[in-house]
């Protein structure tokens, strides 16, 4: 029969009744009066009321211990499955990166029974960083049990101390190379052989449980002589290989849904062709500053279906490389191309009449219904981003060309001639980078920009924050020309002055739809934060007196809102 309530009270007076005797008659009389050092006077005195203290702080603090425990214990979160907390304290240091063992460890000094709940679940332990010391790689590979882990590596070797510790931790990875699920390793390379990853067990071994593998180097290893993963990688889905001169990769790419390649050297344009045909299931295929070693002829043509690809990405690619990959690939309609072409004086317009409308025209499926096409102009650089009626990307191309005036002109020239062939009614929207403000300034140009007739939105300056900079009101900007786009709907300044804004509006309100009742140009001026609203008032003001009182919005630029830089 269980004790009442008033049984376990009394209980609990008597308990404290005696702690209370303890507190009066200290169980060692003798230990307090050798505290004293053999003095009689008031230092004496003092060391012996510390002492009596001391001796009653233990005796609580060994009395309390236990009930702490059992109130603990009785704590609604304690109540929780042990699994259920496990998950909560593993959501508290997800976003720890850097000291993610340290905050485990933190929690784990709370209570006795979160650090039994923590030691005994390893997934906990499952990160294993090369920034961590040896002790702590060593104990979250065995706290972790026979989990999947994954790895992390971030190094710079500049002195040998470092590349001993770098070796050290592979050492101690060897025995668990089973248990990997994913692989990050980036380094400098600046002491270490360039043969030394080819003896590391995490390249040269089966990787039976691996899914995801991102290797980077800054000095280009040299793997070369290593079949990676000894071809045995059956769960891999994501391949990442920056800086790297590599075997065949067919063996181990037959599951992946993703592959990228940045400065790689293969054997052959075959071996590359080869690998891509195995590659059924890619969702993303990005190729950049690829290489080989073997000058062999061109192979012959080679059909690679890849039915599910959804994006490709082509990079700084040798032109013919290019012609070849866009040739022999067969892709949904609805694969999203990004297409860079880096070009020079010889060859300006070229390269953008003969690729994007293989992509995107001239392909055996109906072409995508494009609806907009978005343009935006850098100083040394313009992208052209084609979308749907959902606003879907569905291809883009970027063309980098040498800073010039001349080059600038000529690719915009080309791609007008390439728009207006190919997609003469689609909308356009324009925006012109406050880095390349100064192209308008060339009559030229201007009347380059003149023929993008089909332009219903203009922004002058970027929206991103780290980019966006003001005009800056040279002698040469007094030469600043914008033609009179006649569908011209909308237009957006981002972070520019109050008198350069005025001035462009003037400049555009020649246009007889510039105002009129319920129409006209609406103008949207984004500022950096809510005192600046204020600073914009009279310009505001200005403005609406040209294109009409509702035509004027003046906001806090949307980036700037959404990390919290608006005040």
């Amino acid at each position: 029969m269980h004790a009442s309530l008033e049984e376990r009270l009394s209980k609990i007076m008597d308990d404290l009744a005696g702690i209370v005797d303890e507190i009066r008659y200290p169980a060692n009389p003798a230990d307090i009066r050798a505290s004293t050092n053999g003095s009689n006077g008031a230092f004496g005195l003092a060391c012996a009321k510390m002492a009596a203290w001391e001796q009653v702080a233990d005796a609580l603090r060994e009395r309390a211990t236990p009930n702490l425990r059992d109130r603990n214990a009785l704590l609604p979160v304690h109540q929780l499955p042990v699994e259920v907390l496990a998950s909560i304290l593993e959501g508290v240091v997800a976003g720890e990166s850097d000291r993610y063992y340290q905050q485990l460890k933190q929690l784990c000094g709370v209570c006795y029974h979160w650090q039994t709940v923590v030691n005994g679940a390893p997934w906990l332990w499952t990160r294993i960083r090369g920034d961590d010391s040896i002790r702590m790689v060593e104990e979250a590979l065995t706290k972790s049990s026979n989990r999947l882990l994954d790895v992390h590596v971030r190094a710079q070797f500049w002195f040998q101390a470092q590349l001993d510790k770098f070796a050290s931790f592979f050492e101690k990875l060897e025995p668990h190379l089973n248990r990997l699920r994913s692989v990050d390793v980036s380094y400098y390379n600046a002491l270490v052989p360039d043969n030394h990853f080819a003896t590391i067990g995490i390249f040269t071994s089966p990787q039976p449980s691996l899914e995801r593998f991102s290797f980077c180097d800054e000095y280009l290893t040299d793997l070369s002589e290593v079949a990676l993963f000894a071809d045995h990688a059956p769960r891999l889905r994501d391949l990442r290989l920056e800086g790297a001169r590599v075997n065949s990769l067919g063996a181990i790419c037959g599951g992946l849904s993703s592959l990228s390649l940045d400065y790689v050297t293969l054997p052959s344009l075959k071996d590359l062709l080869g690998t891509l045909s195995h590659c059924g299931s890619l969702l993303f295929l990005e190729l950049n500053k690829i290489s080989f070693r073997s000058a062999e002829t061109d192979p012959p043509p080679e059909r690679i279906s890849l039915p599910a690809l959804q994006n490709l990405s082509l990079g700084d690619l040798r032109l013919t490389l290019k012609e070849r990959l866009l040739r022999d690939i067969q892709a949904p309609q609805s694969a999203c191309l990004g297409l860079s072409l880096r070009l020079g004086p010889e060859a300006l317009g070229e390269p953008v009449t003969r690729h994007l409308p293989k992509w995107l025209f001239e392909r055996t499926s109906p072409p995508p219904e494009i609806t907009r096409v978005e343009m935006k102009i850098m100083e040394d650089w313009l992208l052209l981003s084609f979308r749907d009626d959902g606003d879907s990307e569905r291809s883009r191309l970027f063309l980098f060309h040498e800073r010039s005036l001349d080059m600038a002109g000529g690719v915009l020239a080309a791609v007008d001639a390439f728009l207006t062939s190919r997609a003469p009614n689609i909308d356009m929207h324009l925006t012109l980078g406050a880095a390349a403000f100064h192209l308008a300034e060339d009559a030229g140009y201007v009347e380059q920009l003149r023929c993008l007739s089909q332009v219903t939105t203009l922004q002058l300056g970027e929206s991103s924050t780290s980019r966006s900079r003001p005009y800056s009101e040279s002698n040469a900007a007094q030469s600043f020309q914008l033609p009179l786009f006649p569908r011209l709907q909308n237009l957006s300044f981002c972070q520019q002055p109050s008198k350069w804004i005025i001035k462009v509006v003037k400049m555009l309100s020649a246009h007889p739809g510039t105002r009129c009742e319920g129409g006209g140009i609406l103008v949207n001026i984004y500022v950096r934060n809510d005192s600046e609203v204020e600073e914009m008032s009279s310009a505001v003001e200005e403005a609406k007196g040209i294109v009409g009182a509702a035509q004027v919005v003046v906001s806090v630029n949307p980036e700037q809102k959404e990390y919290g830089r608006n005040s």
